[in-house]
Order: C-alpha cells, then structure tokens, then sequence
C-alpha cells in the first residue's frame, strides 16, 4: 500500500512538474500565433487601402456623408473589393445609409480581417442587433469626412505616419462610418484612443509596413508619426 502510495505521489508531482512546464509555453506560444494573424490582417488591410488608393487616387474617406450631413458608408465599406469581398460589396446599397434596412443583412456579415484573434468573445465580434464589428480605426489625420489623402501628401514619410491601427473597446460595426481615431491623443483604453489589451499596439503604417509601439511610448513620438506634414524630424518607435 505504501508503495502505491508513493508511486501515485510520484506520478501526480511528475504530472504537476510537467505541466508547470508545458502551460506557459503553450500560452506563449499561443500569443505569438494570436500576434502573427494581427499582423498579417492589418497588411490585407494596408494592402486593400493601397488598392483603393490606386483606383481614386487618394486613400479612403474616414466615411461618405451626403451633402446634408447624413451618415452614408465607412472606410472599411469601401476598401472590401481589395479584400476579395466584391460579393458583399456589391450586395451593398450605397444609395441609402449604412444603417438603412436594405442593408442590414450585408451589414451583418462578419469580415474576418477586420478581426483581432485576441477578442474571441461574441460580444466583441457581433453588436446587440447583429451587426458585425471591427476591431481597426483608421487615422483621423489621413482620413476625414468625405476627404481621403494622396500618398504624395504625406511629406513626413510614410513609414513615419500611422494608417490605421488596433482599437482596445469601444468597437463599432465595420459599417460605421464613425470608424475613426486620433492617435496623437496617445495609446489607452479610453473610447477615442488606439490601443491593445498587452503591452504594446499593432499599427498599419502609410506604407503598408506594421509596427509595433510600446504602450509606454512619449506623447511626443505619437503626435510625430499621427500627423501625415508636421514637419516633426524622423522618430524611433
């Protein structure tokens, strides 16, 4: 009996030992998968907002609006061709707003690249009324109502200025064309401000490259690589 005993003792400290060993690696691992797809989504986007800029020869608006202020579509709407979403796109009426019925179901469809892989929740991914969300703003700086720019406005380099990037909350449908940040407002968790939920933020840069930037990053690097012409001298981050 002592000696089952001990051999049960044995085994479950062995057991114990290996996952003590197993688990972290498992999660490292896990995260450096979860970062590679945020990584790549953000370059299908960089590459589609590229493909967009060809075709118009400015990048997207932050979203339409008609002539008397109403909310018409989203960056994120305009930009699905080059995701190979025609499908959805065609099955878009543009002639009526984004949150118009005869919309709604094209609307409710979830666009995986818009996805950051570390927000896995229902609620993170689908609004109350089925709406899909995003979980990328684009730069307020490069995109306004109805006023994208010209890659050759961009006189601070366009490896020095932010595109777009990844939100911490306050998401909105990809359909939404409120979709926008400033983030010369700084990284945080606040509704207005890029962010991320771990140490440093996934950003889409002007040139399509990503970079990461420490959360810890000086108000001063920020308000040099949010504006496209400020004239700032070129910055580590």
């Amino acid at each position: 009996m002592v000696a089952l005993l001990t051999v049960c003792l044995l085994g479950l400290l062995v057991t114990t030992v290996a996952m003590m060993i197993l688990i972290p690696g498992f999660y490292a691992a896990k995260r450096r998968a979860s970062r590679g797809e945020l990584r790549r989504n953000l370059v299908q986007i960089g590459w589609a907002l590229h493909t967009y800029h060809d075709i118009h020869g400015t990048f997207p608006p932050s979203g339409t609006f008609s002539p008397n202020g109403e909310p018409r579509h989203s960056w994120q709407t305009l930009i699905l061709p080059g995701l190979e979403q025609s499908s959805l796109y065609a099955a878009i009426d543009q002639s009526v707003g984004w949150e118009a019925p005869a919309n709604h179901a094209a609307f409710c469809t979830a666009v995986p690249i818009y996805f950051n892989p570390n927000y896995t929740w229902r609620s993170d991914r689908v609004r109350l009324d089925g709406l899909a969300l995003s979980h990328f703003a684009i730069n307020t700086h490069l995109a306004g109502p109805n006023r994208g720019m010209k890659l050759s406005q961009i006189s601070d380099g366009t490896a020095q200025t932010i595109l777009a990037g990844e939100m911490p909350g306050g998401f909105l449908p990809w359909a939404d064309p409120a979709n926008s940040r400033d983030p010369a407002l700084g990284l945080g968790q606040a509704p207005t401000q890029f962010g991320s939920a771990s140490f440093a933020t996934h950003f889409l840069m002007a040139d399509g490259s990503v970079s990461t930037i420490d959360n810890t990053v000086s108000p001063t690097v920020m308000q040099a690589i949010s504006t496209p012409a400020g004239g700032e001298a070129a910055v580590n981050f």
